[in-house]
This record gives C-alpha cells, sequence and structure tokens, in this order.
C-alpha cells in the first residue's frame, strides 16, 4: 500500500456547513478539495435525499461556494463568486448569493449586495437578516450598490493607498488587513425593492446571531466600543416587527463584565453560553445559561457544576469551516465538547440532564439535529477522515458512506497509546510509528507541542504527521497542562507559561525512550506552532537534548506580543499576568528570547506575513538572536498567508512548508547528527 505523500491532503473530500431543509427531506452540505495545480480549494455543494437515499454533488460552479441556506422547500441560497473579475477592479466588496432548485439545473443571481456578508438568516421568500463587514472610509453602504458612488470611492482609496490611519485597537485582524474602525454590523435586506437597512450603528459589532422558528424574534450577541476592543458582550433580542433591539441582561449585574459566545431561543426561552472570567481570565470555559422571556426571571445555569469544554479543539489538519456553536430542539439543547482525547456531542434536557449521543472513537465537526430526535453529524471516527453520520431516534450510528468521495488507501502510521504520571497528575500519551515500524532498527524522533494552548491532541487523522512518519520519523506528543478536554484547573496556566507543560514534556520524552529502544536519543526533534511554537523556542533555551526544532508562527517576546499582536494588548496582561509598565521584567521572563544565549540547537523558523495572531517580528527576533549567537538558523516567511497557513494555506504553500520541514529534519536528525547532551 502507498505511503502518505506530501500532497497526499488533496485528495481528501472535505464535508462542512450542514442544513436541512423544512420538512428534512434534503440534506445539504459543501464538500472542500484542495487543487494543487490551481493552488486553491474547490468548494461545490453537495446533496443527499434522504427519501431515496441518493447523494449528487448540486453546483459544478466557481470555487468558493458556501454558507447554503434553503430560501424554501424547493431552492438553497448560496454564496459565490461567480461573475466576472469586474467585481475586483475597484477592490471595493460584494457577495453574490445564488439561488439554485434542489433538483440541480442553473443556478441564478438572486441578490448582490455591496458588503462581504459573513453569516445571513432567511426571514421570508424576500427578506434575509444578514451580518457583514462594515468599513467607515465607505459611508454609506446602502450607496455602494450605485456604481457612481462606487467610483467615487475607488477614486478616493487610490489617493490614501499609500497611507494607514489607525485609531483603535486592535488595528489589524489576523489573515487580513489593517481594519480602520471595521464592524460586523446587523442588516436587513428585502431582495424585491434591493433595500439594504442597517439595525446597529457604527461602533457595535455582532458576533452571533439566531432566529427564533416563527421568524419574528432573532438574538443577536453584540459588543460595543470606540477605541479599545472590550471582551463584553451583551445579548440582545431583535424584534422583526418594529425592528427594535432590547438587551435581555441589561438587569442582570452578574453578567456585566461577561463575554457571550452564542445564544439559541429554546420554547418560550433563551439558552445561552457566557463566561464571566473572574476564576481562570481568558480561557475560562464558559457556562450554559437558561432564560426565560418573561422579563422576571433571571438566567440560571442549566448545567450545574459540571465543566464542559464547549466546542471543538482537537487538532487536525483535514477539515474546513467551523462546528456549529449550539442547536436547539423542542425538549432539548445540543452542543459539541471536547474530552480528553476527542470532542464529542451532547444533549441537554431542561433539568440540566446530560447525554452523550456520539461514540467514544469519534470527534464531531458539525451536526444538524432532527424533529424525531435524531441528528447528522460530520465526524472523525477513529483514525479515518471526517465523514457524515447519521443517528436515529433510537441513538443507533449509521455511517452514509455514498456522501464522498472514497478517500484514498494509504498506509497509515501505527498509533500507540500510553499514560504516564508526572507528580500527581496523568498524562494521556501518543507514539506514531512509520507505517513499516521495523523494532530492529533505529530512528529519529520528533516531540510534536500543539497550539493554543487550549486545544488537544487526539486519536484522529493529521496528514502532517502521516507525511512525516512515512518520511521515517517517530512522533509522540501528549496534552500537558494548558490543554483543553480535563477542566478549567488543567487548562489554567496564566503567568507560568513554560514552566509545568516544559517539565511535563521533558517527562514524556523520557517515558517514550525508556519504551522504545528503537527511538535514537542522539536523534531527536522538536517542532510546534503558535503556543507550540512558543514552547519550542522555549525548550532549546532550557536544554540541548534535541538535535533539530522546527518553531513556526510562534512567540518569542511577550513585551513585544503586546504591542504588535491582534489579541496581544489583552492577551498578554490576561495570560502572563502583567502588562509592559507594571512588570517588564516579569514579561521578560517569560520570554523564550531571553534565553536566546543558551540555545544550541540548530532552528527552522517559519512564519506568514499576515500573521496578526504571532505576528512575523516574534519569529524574526528569535531568529535573529540564533543568528548573531552562532547558531544555524533559518527563517521562511510565506507571504500572503495567516496564523492558520498549516490548516488553511494555499496548497502549495502547505506543501512548501512541509518540505522546508522535513529538508531541516533530515538534515540533522538523519545524516551526521550530533549526540545530544544529557
Amino acid at each position: 500500500m502507498e505511503k502518505t505523500k506530501i500532497d497526499s491532503f488533496a485528495a481528501y473530500q472535505l464535508p462542512s456547513q450542514l442544513t436541512l431543509s423544512p420538512d428534512e427531506n434534503y440534506l445539504c452540505y459543501v464538500v472542500s478539495q484542495a487543487d494543487v495545480e490551481k493552488n486553491c480549494y474547490n468548494q461545490h455543494l453537495h446533496l443527499y435525499d434522504r427519501q431515496s437515499g441518493r447523494f449528487f454533488q448540486l453546483t459544478n460552479g466557481r470555487t468558493g461556494e458556501q454558507q447554503p441556506v434553503f430560501l424554501d422547500q424547493e431552492h438553497i441560497l448560496f454564496c459565490s463568486d461567480r461573475q466576472d473579475k469586474a467585481n475586483e477592479q475597484d477592490r471595493l466588496p460584494w457577495t453574490e448569493i445564488y439561488s439554485i432548485s434542489i433538483r440541480g439545473g442553473e443556478a441564478s443571481l438572486w441578490a448582490k449586495l455591496p458588503l462581504s456578508v459573513s453569516a445571513y438568516a432567511v426571514l421570508g421568500e424576500a427578506q434575509l437578516l444578514l451580518l457583514a463587514d462594515y468599513d467607515p472610509r465607505y459611508g454609506a453602504e446602502t450607496n455602494l450598490a450605485d456604481p457612481q458612488f462606487r467610483g467615487t470611492i475607488s477614486e478616493t482609496l487610490k489617493k490614501e493607498a499609500d497611507y494607514e490611519v489607525l485609531d483603535e485597537i486592535p488595528f489589524w485582524a489576523d489573515g487580513g488587513d489593517f481594519i480602520r474602525g471595521h464592524r460586523t454590523r446587523l442588516y436587513l435586506y428585502d431582495q424585491k425593492q434591493a433595500r439594504l437597512t442597517p439595525l446597529t450603528d457604527e461602533k457595535t459589532d455582532c458576533q452571533y446571531l439566531a432566529l427564533n422558528r416563527a421568524k419574528t424574534q432573532a438574538l443577536v450577541v453584540t459588543a460595543r466600543y470606540e477605541s479599545k476592543l472590550t471582551l463584553h458582550t451583551q445579548l440582545r433580542l431583535l424584534d422583526l416587527q418594529d425592528l427594535s433591539l432590547k438587551n435581555l441582561l441589561e438587569t442582570d449585574p452578574s453578567f456585566d463584565d461577561a463575554t457571550i459566545y452564542a445564544a439559541e431561543f429554546w420554547q418560550d426561552a433563551v439558552i445561552f453560553v457566557a463566561a464571566d472570567r473572574k476564576q481562570y481570565g481568558l480561557n475560562q470555559d464558559p457556562d450554559i445559561y437558561y432564560l426565560p422571556l418573561d422579563a422576571v426571571t433571571p438566567a440560571r445555569k442549566l448545567a450545574g457544576d459540571n465543566e464542559l469544554q464547549l466546542g471543538n479543539s482537537v487538532g487536525s489538519d483535514l477539515r474546513r469551516g467551523q462546528t456549529r456553536f449550539l442547536e436547539t430542539g423542542a425538549d432539548y439543547c445540543r452542543f459539541v465538547v471536547t474530552r480528553p482525547d476527542h470532542a464529542c456531542l451532547l444533549s441537554l434536557d431542561h433539568s440540566g440532564k446530560l447525554q452523550v449521543l456520539t461514540a467514544p472513537d469519534q470527534t464531531v465537526e458539525d451536526f444538524v439535529s432532527l424533529k424525531d430526535g435524531g441528528c447528522i453529524y460530520i465526524a472523525f471516527s477513529g483514525r479515518e477522515p471526517a465523514a457524515l453520520y447519521q443517528l436515529d431516534a433510537g441513538k443507533t450510528i449509521q455511517p452514509l458512506p455514498e456522501a464522498l468521495a472514497i478517500p484514498p488507501q494509504l498506509s497509515r502510521a501505527k498509533l500507540e497509546r500510553f499514560t504516564f504520571k508526572w507528580q500527581t497528575d496523568t498524562l494521556n500519551a501518543w507514539v506514531l510509528l512509520p507505517p513499516d515500524y521495523d523494532p530492529t532498527v533505529t530512528y529519529p524522533g520528533i516531540l510534536m507541542i500543539h497550539g493554543g494552548p487550549k486545544t488537544i491532541y487526539g486519536d484522529i487523522l493529521f496528514h502532517e504527521m502521516e507525511f512525516l512518519t512515512a518520511q521515517g520519523y517517530i512522533l509522540f506528543f501528549t496534552n500537558p497542562r494548558g490543554s483543553d478536554g480535563c477542566g478549567r484547573n488543567w487548562a489554567d496556566i496564566r503567568g507560568g507559561y513554560g514552566q509545568v507543560e516544559y517539565q511535563q514534556l521533558m517527562a514524556l520524552t523520557d517515558q517514550v525512550l525508556s519504551r522504545y529502544p528503537a527511538l535514537d536519543a542522539r536523534r531527536l526533534g522538536v517542532m510546534g506552532g503558535s503556543y507550540g511554537g512558543f514552547m519550542t523556542n522555549w525548550i532549546i533555551g532550557h536544554t540541548s537534548r534535541f538535535a533539530a526544532a522546527c518553531s513556526q508562527r510562534s512567540i518569542s517576546n511577550m513585551i513585544s506580543m503586546f504591542g504588535v499582536s491582534d489579541i496581544g494588548f489583552y492577551f498578554i496582561p490576561d495570560q502572563c499576568g502583567q502588562d509592559p509598565w507594571t512588570d517588564a521584567a516579569e514579561l521578560w521572563r517569560q520570554s523564550p528570547l531571553a534565553y536566546a544565549p543558551a540555545v544550541t540547537t540548530p532552528t527552522l523558523f517559519l512564519h506568514s506575513d499576515h500573521d496578526y495572531r504571532c505576528p512575523l517580528p516574534e519569529g524574526i527576533q528569535m531568529y535573529n538572536a540564533l543568528k548573531y549567537l552562532g547558531v544555524p538558523a533559518r527563517l521562511v516567511i510565506f507571504k500572503g498567508e495567516s496564523h492558520g497557513l498549516s490548516r488553511g494555506g494555499k496548497p502549495q504553500h502547505r506543501i512548501r512548508r512541509l518540505q522546508e520541514i522535513s529538508a531541516w529534519f533530515d538534515r540533522y536528525l538523519k545524516s551526521g547528527a550530533t549526540p545530544a547532551a544529557t
């Protein structure tokens, strides 16, 4: 059987964005697949006829078809970029929404909106409620459909192209550009009259939208700020009759500084997800609250004292799209939570009783519920790629094998697991062995460190790891303190970055060396991205046991991180406990750059120039320090890429990234490796 190749990720079809027709007879979903030759991702709509059991591709247009929503029983709306390049000439925003019949045929342009739409809900046959980006430089966005007005704005922007004027923080956003006072605003769109009406002001940012079943009310999570972003959000009720907005928690002081992440209607009440951040800061897991809409009864926690790590934070580079946060039915609320090694779908009833709906070897990516109590969901199952599954009312799980093309049959790495103790902590550990592993032969190995830090590794398929094991490396990893899925206390490493996690990662390395004699202690590498990049930088400044390292999208200096990251001004004070003026010495102590003089490990740095989460200067500083100090180092900068290069970057860039990583480790771990210090 063929081994995993450097471009094997392009052979997988990746499902996302599930949506059901009103009668539940049809399921529409997006299928994405990397196209290496064109250096893009093809995204098309697929349809599942639940009555006949037939699966088929519904669209075959341009590459970016997404956000499917049923307009009625027979038609689906979706966003695409099917028109010619004329839209790009003035570099101003457009969103094209198309309509297509469930019977197939040619899609027709339903609406062309002079905004970048991020989410929308259908109110009727000719009305949408939508969230879209507002840029104050354009003035009245309702005029942007006027060619003459667009021409005037375009000319003004050309004259200002050599300048950036900033008056807020954050001033840029990862993967984007300078944001210049942008907000996501709420709009009402009337297709018949081609009329766009803003429902929130220029300083209010809308972060979540949910519609009730009668389509008479909507829930909107908002944050209003000027000059500096606030983490305090409000839960507001929109009356679609008079278009008034009401703050549902205005009289409840317990939510005065809370962050609300999501909300849905649940019969005559609202269920919402919120964290006050008082005990565990930014990474505090939110609680689930139940709020009757009687304007009298206060909100109460629905899941009691259960610590639920909401969402899916299991790492993989074989996914597209985002996990649905919350969904309600007649007698349940459903959501995805992260456990120590997977992400499952939970159901919660009015009494607060929790029930796990999915199998323990599955990691759930998205889901939609059925009226009979069942659901259809996307999940990784074991070491298989993400696929569609159906859970019936009797809680029996059945795969839907025809939903996607048959995945490539490749020889996989051999996964082995064990647990180990560090002081009073018990940690899960994973070892991936090459497909043709021979215990009588010695192998180089790589310690893998995940990002976050509040994410996890699990059993699920990871192309990067499959490729590296196919190149003859033993990989090993764990979820140390700071990781998700093990409770709030486990995830809380504020003020102690690089302390307990470092000790646990070194303990893991010792354990793997003792359990696998075929692993050569003189030929060990270490690599990670984001927080994993921080830890890679930290490790090479505290030990010389690794013969090579690869630090990606990393942090090296907590002081500069405060000033250049799109989250730095609130992330650093929260996670490090200080800002540069209260205790710069403490921030320097928590910075890997401070320990650069101790580094002897040859290190490859990979960074993207549009990474504004852990910006390029963070990688440059550490690279520059090592070169200055005479340590072998190499920096590769990926132009036009963001913090998510390894998972969603352009296919050719992802290949080049893996080429750089494998070549670096091959150079130092496979040929002429020097003995590592103990």
